[in-house]
């Protein structure tokens, strides 16, 4: 019977059995999970994977966090600048009106890995300025603390400010939080697969 049109002759000399395909091996090597244990500890020779002592969580969580802490210091620190120089240009338009009563400024964190602060001062005299508390957890200031404190021809400046200073210290409580919160995670983790081991 002669083959159908289309159909594929088979070559002189070969057989009609199924030719079998040579073994490919696996592109993926199995490799153990790292443990909490694992991820925790810096010191480790064996660590497991691609977390070695150059590159374990610890350090790759501690460097992300510093890098946005820092990137919002540093807005914090251009948006004081350019309030403070809004707010000297506007005392020199309303010179006849008093002195200007309210400063703002971004104190460097008090220890490596802190968090900045930026606070609002009342200005009390040459040289002298009170710090205007906030609210204990609160991340920005209520608006009638500060609008009690200020001049009336600075209020516009003030406020637009704080809205942008709220907006940082609420990055900045946030970053705080996730490093507590992540470091107490795979304290705990580690715990529980010692018990189990």
């Amino acid at each position: 019977m002669p083959n159908q049109k289309g159909a594929r002759q088979p070559d002189e000399g070969t057989s009609d059995q199924p030719t079998r395909r040579p073994a490919v091996p696996d592109p993926k090597p199995q490799v153990p999970r790292p443990t909490a244990a694992h991820l925790i500890s810096s010191d480790q020779g064996d660590t497991p994977g691609h977390f070695s002592n150059d590159a374990t969580v610890h350090t790759f969580v501690d460097t992300w966090i510093a890098e946005r802490r820092e990137a919002l210091h540093q807005q914090a620190r251009a948006r004081e600048i350019e309030t403070m120089g809004r707010l000297i240009e506007r005392r020199r338009e309303h010179k006849h009106s008093g002195s200007a009563r309210l400063a703002v400024r971004v104190r460097d964190p008090r220890r490596p890995g802190g968090t900045p602060t930026i606070e609002w001062v009342q200005a009390r005299g040459r040289g002298r300025s009170d710090y205007i508390p906030r609210g204990r957890g609160e991340d920005a200031y209520p608006p009638a603390i500060l609008r009690a404190a200020a001049k009336a021809w600075e209020w516009d400046i003030v406020q637009s400010a704080e809205r942008d200073f709220a907006r940082i210290r609420r990055g900045l409580r946030l970053l705080r939080e996730l490093r507590a919160y992540w470091r107490k995670a795979l304290d705990e983790l580690a715990a529980l697969e010692s018990e189990s081991a």
